[in-house]
Formats: structure tokens, C-alpha cells, sequence
């Protein structure tokens, strides 16, 4: 079950338009994982802090999606971790689970773009690395690096604040792979890419 969904609608400039920020409380039979519970900082009271249930908040992000299309979402790492959630708990309350890939929306995730970067434009952002000297991608590690305020890592909104910042400066110091990423965030800018 998702418990908080943040997302911060911006200009081609980043200046912010919009935003939702909401929590639910935890459903009845089900039990939260030990170790989400860990890396999100979260006790069992603020699981139950909430007076919205799943399917309010389901309803709400599908109703806000909906008004902000056609736009691109990004996360980090969102596309192999967030979308899942987003598509199930959408699809289990009986609302479109595709919305960040349909009605004109399109997708793509900054933890790809600043693996491009690594490769690519090496200069465009500091890229981390571990004691083994291997790079590290994390956001909390990339905002650390590239001085980007993220006080309380795993909250969604300052995650999400934390990616636009990053993004902010990929796009300001690597216009041309800022470009190509746009390009691959639809199934139609890819293929002219790849043309």
C-alpha cells in the first residue's frame, strides 16, 4: 500500500505550478514491511495519523493526474520501484493505472539520465562513489554531492523536490543529453532518436 504519494508540477523551467502532497492511513490486513518501515523513518503511530484511506488518496492522485495531462513525469528510480505501486494501488481502486504514460503524459526516471551523465557528460553533475570507488546513484548520495538541500530522504516530497533540483542542473549543464532524455521518455521520441 502506498502511504504518502508527492508529486510537484513544474514549468519547462522549473518553476513550480502545482503540487500534491497527501499520506493515507495503513488499510486493515495489511502489515508493513520491517524494513520499508526502517528506510522511510516510520513508526506505527504515524501509519494511523491519517484520516484519508488508500482509496481517497487513489482517487485523488488519479483526479490530479488527470488535470495536469498531458505532462512528463519523472522520478528517481520511479520507474522500476514508484510506477509499480502507482499502477497497482490505481488499477486495485478502479482507476486507470497508466496515467503517466497516456492521454499525451509521458515518463522517465533521473536515476537513468544521471547514469547517461556519468558516461556521457561526466562533467555535468558530481557523481559519488562508494569505498570500492564505484559510482553510487542514489538520490540522497546525488543531492549530497551536487549540494542539494534533501533533509529527510524517503519522504516523497523532498524527494521529489530533490530530483527537480538535480534535474535543474543536468538540464542547465548537459542541454544536448537533457534533450535526448525527453526524447526517450515516449515510445515515439525514442524511435526518432534511434532514427
Amino acid at each position: 500500500q502506498i502511504l504518502q504519494i508527492s508529486a510537484v508540477l513544474y514549468d519547462e523551467s522549473f518553476i513550480q505550478v502545482n503540487e500534491i502532497d497527501i499520506r493515507s492511513k495503513l488499510s486493515k490486513g495489511i502489515i508493513p514491511h520491517i524494513k520499508a518501515l526502517e528506510t522511510n523513518k516510520l513508526t506505527l503511530v504515524q501509519l494511523t495519523q491519517s484520516n484519508m484511506s488508500s482509496y481517497q488518496v487513489m482517487c485523488e492522485v488519479a483526479d490530479t493526474f488527470k488535470k495536469w495531462a498531458p505532462a512528463m513525469f519523472i522520478g528517481h528510480n520511479s520507474i522500476s520501484f514508484d510506477e509499480n505501486f502507482l499502477r497497482l494501488g490505481l488499477y486495485k481502486n478502479l482507476h486507470n493505472p497508466f496515467p503517466t504514460n497516456t492521454n499525451g503524459s509521458q515518463r522517465g526516471d533521473s536515476l537513468f539520465l544521471a547514469r547517461a551523465c556519468s558516461v556521457f557528460e561526466p562533467e555535468a553533475i558530481n557523481i559519488p562513489t562508494n569505498e570500492k570507488g564505484q559510482s553510487v546513484f542514489s538520490l540522497g548520495s546525488l543531492a549530497i554531492a551536487n549540494n542539494i538541500e534533501l533533509i529527510n530522504a524517503h519522504d516523497a516530497h523532498a524527494d521529489v523536490k530533490a530530483t527537480a533540483s538535480l534535474l535543474s542542473i543536468i538540464k542547465k549543464n548537459a542541454p544536448e543529453l537533457w534533450g535526448f532524455f525527453l526524447l526517450s521518455t515516449s515510445k515515439a521520441g525514442a524511435q526518432q532518436f534511434m532514427q
